[in-house]
């Protein structure tokens, strides 16, 4: 029986979490059905993070070897592994991949979103977590994932490895996606299936806050004077944007709020326009899923927001996270909150 493994590479902020959340708890029935989510590199939350990690490390041929020896032993026809940071990996490691599985046949898929859409959503969700203090006009100009959003180039490097016949490329875009559902469209396009797994739609993992307090978390960020531990306490450190975002009244499109003008935002997307064209054109019948908006309103700026007093304490409860017992280091933190809430009217 011949094998296939879909590597599933994201990209960031497609909807992949729930993807991944919906396939770990389907896994044995998935089982019964075909389908294994492989063990091989999954983490606790679902993603195949741990897999991704390590193909950029030192032991990767035992990493592929551990994937060779499950996919040989199960009965299953298709093997699915998740994880958006697979994104970035170098051209070296999948060739390896490919080498290592030389009776099983590899498909890529790939989710695309509009590059102003992702640019936002990424800064967005940086600066939420205190790892990013840069005016977004700033933060356009070097942001670490550029070299991904030119598609075509992107998309050009994988068909030389895995072939484009062997390429999934699929608009994450709502009108586009099969029922609307990052998870039923996966599961059509690369591993069709009986079961129901349809995702509901008050599941949201990593929502994005407001354009308006994306500015003033920036602001805040550029005051704290210790680190915000995000990758071991996620949720504590994202707890103050989620307090902002409903005290604060945000008047900006979700796209347009974070440019400061129709200019600066018609020079971003201009940059990809045949990019995209090449997408739609190679991959989707010439359908202008990727088309960019246009019309977005220029930033409009914190206008006598108010912070709740109760709020107050959760802002001194987050600023003192990595403070570590410090008494001295929690003063100045604090106060470094404190002034920059005072200053940009917050409170």
């Amino acid at each position: 029986m011949k094998k296939e493994l879909i590597l599933h590479i994201g990209m960031s902020k497609t909807g992949t979490t729930a993807l991944q959340k919906k396939l770990l708890k389907n896994r044995e029935a998935l089982i019964d059905d075909g389908i294994c989510y492989v063990k091989t590199g999954l983490g606790s939350g679902g993603a195949h993070h741990p897999f991704a990690k390590a193909m950029n490390g030192k032991n990767v041929d035992q990493l592929f070897s551990e994937l060779h020896d499950e996919i040989s032993r199960s009965s299953c026809s298709k093997f699915i592994v998740s994880s958006e940071l697979l994104e970035r990996r170098r051209s070296t490691a999948w060739l390896t991949l490919v080498k290592s599985l030389p009776n099983t046949s590899i498909r890529v898929c790939v989710y695309l979103r509009p590059q102003d859409d992702v640019i936002t959503s990424m800064y967005n969700e940086l600066v939420k977590k205190h790892a990013c203090s840069l005016p977004f006009s700033e933060y356009i100009l070097n942001a670490g994932r550029l070299n991904l959003l030119n598609y075509q180039e992107y998309l050009s490097n994988l068909e030389g490895i895995f072939g484009q016949e062997n390429l999934i490329v699929r608009p994450a875009v709502s009108n586009a996606l099969v029922d609307g559902d990052i998870t039923a469209d996966f599961l059509f396009h690369a591993a069709p299936t009986k079961i129901s797994m349809q995702s509901n739609k008050s599941e949201i993992y990593n929502s994005s806050t407001s354009a308006t307090v994306s500015h003033a978390m920036a602001r805040i960020n550029a005051n704290l004077t210790e680190d915000i531990d995000h990758l071991s306490q996620y949720k504590k450190a994202t707890r103050l944007s989620k307090i902002l975002d409903k005290v604060i009244a945000n008047t900006e499109q979700p796209v347009g709020g974070y440019f400061e003008s129709l200019d600066q935002h018609e020079a971003f997307v201009a940059n990809y326009r045949l990019s995209n064209r090449w997408v739609e054109q190679r991959y989707w019948d010439d359908k202008p899923w990727l088309s960019l908006a246009d019309g977005m309103k220029p930033v409009q700026h914190l206008d006598n927001s108010i912070l709740p007093e109760q709020a107050l304490e959760e802002v001194l409860s987050i600023a003192q996270l990595k403070a570590k017992g410090n008494h001295e280091a929690q003063e100045a933190l604090i106060a470094g909150v404190w002034s920059t809430l005072i200053r940009y009217d917050l409170l």
